[in-house]
């Protein structure tokens, strides 16, 4: 499809698009809005000067004012009916005007108001548009920057070269076409640091945006109506008076596509839906967006867009602390109460029961000698009541997996943990609010900063709620500074204050001093192994000018050679240069960790209760180096683990709780093959020039396995010393 064919569609929008053209949307909204309190007013006082005598002598004022106030509204209201037919079109599935019936709306109105503004020139038009205006708005590019690049080019896209290739023309998909098309335009961009993801998911912002706008305004849509409550419906239910006093109704209910939670939500529908057993026990992170789920289903619910078997469902959830405290702790009472909070919401008919902490109410009646599984199976089983549980990881596999009548009785529905592009889409809901309130104006970077830092610097808590606490200390750090427009820079300087690791690309003048020499640093501390000192010190130059993979850990390295030749003094001297003093090395010996046990003495007993010993370092000091001295010598099991390491990052502990080890640089040192090493030497051998072959010995011995040496950044052999070293060590150690 091309540019003058895409017009063609775009006319099915013609008349809503002149009568934009000639009177803008709010113009004409503020124009009725006086004129119906013109005409209001009029009826009043003409209806008042008929029994007040002084105001009757001006009742033909009155009467006049209001027939011609009255007519001008109903023209402009007629005009907005007519406009609505039309703007509202791409809302709907099929099209039922302008001989389209039953056709897919081949564009949206937003992409037709683009085409409105284009003329030859394809990227000006996008850019002069409202869509294009509020983009760069997002992307933190001011208007006069956007007006100098096209005043500055030397060529320009012609609209009538574009080409589309797709069935229904968003304002998204025709940027991406503006983005792949317009080379200058992409550099332009670029040199702002905005790539393609960011133009991308800035687009997709802005188009959510006005989509949602688009359906608050249509107030006559089956969505909006179906959020008043029906008159007379709810008497046709029972009353449920114990379930009101120990627990609540959820009723703010949100869109799941603002929730981010449509496939979990779809999923939870499915379950509900059934003829029995129809009980849904979701399993997640506390706080990591469970809750969502219910609020997205009630949205639903209130839209009139849920399933008919959930239509006039209320969700109640369920406080097992208040009953136990009404009761008194008497098992009897307890139980005589549960069962006719069960049975109320049986005779009601269209309740759910929400048990937001599944294994707390399952421990808190054991502790009074009552067992709630036994009370709640039979409501479990029957088609009376819905329950809908939630239960953290690590109690669920502790207290209801290894329960076959709770099993049995519930479709579990695990929520797998929101990456950094989900938790942007949900904070986008969340980062409009925090502009209305607070008058500040977030670019999309910012927003895609939050999720980032979240994820990355914060993951030993729930990502989500991490992500919504640094929002919420935006806006009071920006006070001091006075500044409105919130960047990325903003918020990685506020993650890097928060957790001490430096903001990736963000280099210091005397960081940057300390880096382009850091290999003649070391070197005045380390003794020969030129070739370790190098490496290093072009790994953490990648580092800090944030070219790494974000997902793996700063550096890994391993070490290779004879006792006493540097290894670990090369690892503390980088920690003590690099991370400063008061960042001590994290070090373990590996040669403690030989066991049947070494894998849980690192990572934490789920048996035992003990926590681990290296996700308990890594979470007090998130920052550094982690030097394991001899790791030939600890277990497959362990090499295992630090397999999954250093290639994604992080490990989960006993509980199953992720530990972020994407903040330390790694060293693995190991005197594996020194003899080997000596001989080579001695052969007068290039250990760079043997090293394939050295490492290929160490594999064929067993000693590690050719998956976890290729995960390192790199295997560096530190040859033995010479004569002349121990002399210059000497020398060095007697002028400290």
């Amino acid at each position: 499809m091309n540019f003058d064919e895409l017009t063609q569609k775009a006319a099915m929008y013609g008349p809503a698009l002149e009568l934009d053209r000639i009177v803008s949307p709010s113009a004409r909204r503020h124009t009725r809005r006086v004129l119906e309190f013109v005409w209001i007013l009029s009826l009043i006082l003409s209806a008042a000067s008929v029994i007040n005598v002084p105001l009757l002598q001006y009742q033909h004022f009155f009467v006049g004012g209001f027939l011609c106030s009255f007519s001008a509204w109903l023209l402009l209201a007629l005009m907005q009916a007519m406009y609505n037919s039309y703007f509202y079109m791409d809302l709907e599935p099929t099209v039922r005007e302008a001989g389209l019936k039953g056709t897919i709306v081949p564009i949206t109105y937003e992409t037709a108001t683009i085409l409105r503004y284009t003329d030859q020139d394809a990227t000006a038009g996008f850019i002069h548009s409202p869509f294009g205006v509020q983009l760069m708005g997002r992307l933190g590019i001011s208007p006069e920057a956007a007006e100098h690049f096209l005043a500055a080019r030397t060529k320009k896209i012609e609209s009538a070269k574009l080409h589309f290739v797709i069935s229904k023309l968003t304002a998204t998909e025709y940027a991406k076409v503006i983005f792949a098309s317009d080379t200058a335009f992409a550099d332009f961009l670029f040199k702002r640091t905005i790539q393609a993801r960011d133009f991308t998911g800035a687009c997709l912002w802005v188009s959510t945006m006005q989509y949602r706008y688009k359906r608050r305004l249509r107030w006559w849509s089956r969505e909006n109506l179906g959020r008043v409550p029906s008159l007379g419906k709810e008497w046709s239910y029972g009353r449920i008076y114990s379930l009101q006093q120990y627990g609540h109704e959820l009723t703010d209910g949100v869109s799941p596509q603002e929730a981010g939670v449509v496939k979990e939500v779809e999923q939870l529908e499915a379950i509900l839906v059934r003829t029995t057993e129809a009980n849904a026990l979701i399993v997640a992170d506390t706080g990591s967006g469970e809750m969502d789920i219910l609020y997205g289903l009630i949205g639903r619910i209130q839209a009139g867009t849920a399933p008919p078997q959930l239509e006039g469902k209320h969700i109640y959830t369920f406080d097992a602390s208040l009953l136990i405290d009404a009761t008194g702790g008497d098992k009897a009472r307890f139980e005589t109460e549960f069962i006719e909070i069960m049975q109320e919401a049986v005779s009601a008919g269209n309740i759910i029961i929400s048990f937001t902490d599944l294994p707390t109410l399952l421990q808190s009646a054991k502790a009074i000698g009552a067992d709630v599984v036994s009370l709640l199976y039979p409501f479990l089983t029957s088609r009376g009541v819905q329950v809908v549980a939630l239960a953290d990881k690590g109690r669920f596999h502790e207290t209801i997996e290894t329960n076959g009548m709770l099993m049995n009785s519930f479709e579990v529905l695990r929520l797998a943990e929101k990456d950094e592009r989900l938790l942007t889409a949900i904070l986008e809901t969340e980062v409009m609010r925090v502009e209305a309130e607070t008058g500040l104006y977030f670019t999309y970077q910012a927003v895609e900063a939050v999720a980032e830092s979240a994820v990355r610097f914060f993951s030993d808590g729930i990502p989500l709620d991490k992500a919504k606490d640094l929002l919420a200390e935006i806006p009071t750090v920006l006070a001091r500074s006075k500044k409105t427009l919130v960047e990325r820079d903003d918020v990685l300087a506020l993650a890097a204050q928060k957790t001490g690791i430096p903001q990736e690309g963000k280099v210091s003048a005397e960081e940057k001093e300390k880096l382009l020499h850091l290999e003649d640093t070391l070197h005045a501390h380390i003794v020969g192994q030129k070739e370790a000192i190098d490496a290093i010190a072009n790994t953490m130059r990648r580092s800090r000018a944030g070219l790494r993979n974000p997902n793996r850990p700063i550096g890994s390295f391993l070490f290779l050679g004879p006792t006493g030749v540097g290894k670990t003094e090369t690892a503390k001297t980088l920690d003590d240069v690099f991370f400063g003093k008061d960042a001590p090395m994290i070090r373990l010996d590996m040669s403690e960790y030989t066991g049947a046990d070494a894998l849980a003495r690192l990572i934490g007993s789920f048996e035992s209760g003990k926590t681990g010993t290296l996700a308990s370092l890594l979470r007090d000091q998130k920052y550094g180096v982690l030097l394991l001295d001899e790791f030939e010598k600890t277990t497959p099991e362990v090499h295992n683990l630090f397999l999954q390491v250093l290639d994604e990052g992080f490990f989960s502990d006993m509980h199953g709780k992720k530990v972020n080890a994407r903040n330390v640089i790694i060293i693995a040192t190991s005197n594996a093959g020194s003899d080997k090493i000596f001989s080579m030497v001695e052969e007068g051998k290039d250990l760079v020039k043997e090293k394939a072959a050295f490492i290929d010995a160490l594999i064929e011995q067993g000693r590690f396995r050719p998956e976890l040496i290729n995960r390192f950044d790199g295997v560096i052999l530190f040859h033995p010393l010479t004569a002349d070293n121990v002399s210059n060590i000497a020398t060095l150690a007697a002028t400290k």
